[in-house]
This record gives structure tokens, sequence and C-alpha cells, in this order.
């Protein structure tokens, strides 16, 4: 059996215990990975390690955290709401948003239309 199999073996493990278990999956592929790269291929442990996609655990992790603060906090459902009615509050000249209606509407672009008419009903709600 190929290491290639072998791999693939191991994602399936992981993806099989993650349905039915609250171990955190990533922390399975991880161990399994240095077990089947390490103990099985022979490969060195900073080959297996180097392999890991640090910047994109690191997004991850940090945009979970941010999420995770404004379910508890609501600091970011303020913020939208701020900027929201701050754009409404520069939207307001009614006569600005008219050109950009009309423009939009004789335009050859039907998704611009409904795009900018959305965001017109939206804003003087």
């Amino acid at each position: 059996m190929t290491l290639a199999w072998l791999s693939l073996g191991a994602l399936v493990v992981a993806m099989i215990v993650s349905c039915f278990s609250t171990l955190n999956v990533g922390v399975l592929a991880l161990a399994l990975a240095w077990i089947v790269g390490v103990f099985i291929g022979g490969m060195r442990v900073e080959d297996v390690i180097g392999t890991f996609p640090v910047s994109l655990f690191l997004m991850l992790t940090g945009v979970t955290l941010l999420f995770s603060q404004d379910f508890y906090t609501g600091w970011f459902v303020l913020l939208m709401s701020t900027l929201l009615l701050l754009g409404a509050a520069i939207v307001v000249d009614k006569r600005w948003l008219g050109e950009q209606l009309a423009r939009a509407w004789h335009a050859d672009r039907p998704r611009i239309r409904m795009q900018i008419a959305v965001a017109a009903l939206q804003t003087f709600r």
C-alpha cells in the first residue's frame, strides 16, 4: 500500500470520527498526518510540519475568535448599524440618488439596475 493510499485512508478515518465524536477533527488529522508521515512514511518531522498551512490556520483562528467575540458582545452588529446609518445620512441627497437610478435604469446592465434599486430601497426604509 502506497503512502498516498494511507494518507487518503487517514483522511477518511478523520472524517468518519468527526461525524460521531466531539473530538477536534483538525487535531486528529494532524496526529494522523504525523503517524502516516513520520512512522510509516519515514519522513522527517520538519517535512510533515512544513506542509501545514500556518497562514491559513492563523486566518481561520482569527476570524473564528472575531465572530465568537461578536456573539457575546454584539459589537459587530453595532458597528454595521452605525456604518449603515452613516451611509444613509450621506446618501440622503435624493437628487444624487435619482441621478444614479436614472443612469442605471437606462444602462444596458440589468444586474446593476437591480443592485442600485435594492440599495435605494434599503437605504430609505
